[in-house]
């Protein structure tokens, strides 16, 4: 996932649940059932890491 835009991974995973603002960039989060992630973007919205993931 490293370096994919933003809206790379909306196209694939549909849009974020929430997104907090972050000096250098955003962290946004996706959920579905029994699985959350959370993507570190930077401020050209090109993930940077993983922050969490969690899968039931």
């Amino acid at each position: 996932m490293k370096g994919m835009s933003k809206t790379d991974i909306i196209q694939k995973c549909g849009n974020f649940k929430s997104i907090r603002y972050i000096e250098g960039g955003s962290v946004c989060v996706w959920a579905a059932t029994g699985y959350v992630i959370s993507l570190v973007f930077d401020t050209n919205d090109n993930v940077v890491k993983v922050g969490s993931e969690t899968s039931a």
